[in-house]
């Protein structure tokens, strides 16, 4: 579960981990020695690994649904390819826009 805040107009909102979509092919490099992954303690990131002794990985997967909002990943991610989304919680098809 993610942490909860409150915004200007009162309402609980929480946040989870993202991956930059637009930026990612920039900013994460794909590394099989991901150090986003080990360092989530509830194993909401995950990253699938092909290939010989498994060199080649693709890019991280984050599981919203296991994500508690502590924002670890982001100061552990050295290429900044991980940012915090705000998410309403009562609504939870709608999402907060960055400002």
């Amino acid at each position: 579960m993610a942490k909860s805040k409150k915004i200007k107009n009162g309402k609980s909102i929480k946040e989870v981990a993202k991956l930059k979509l637009k930026l990612k092919r920039n900013r994460c490099d794909k590394s099989p020695l991901c150090p986003v992954i080990k360092i989530c303690t509830l194993d909401a990131i995950t990253q699938k690994r092909r290939g010989f002794l498994n060199l080649f990985a693709d890019y991280p997967e984050i599981d919203p649904g296991k994500c508690m909002g502590c924002g670890v990943c982001v100061d552990a991610c050295p290429r900044g390819a991980i940012y915090m989304k705000p998410i309403d919680t009562k609504n939870k098809n709608k999402s907060y826009k960055n400002n």
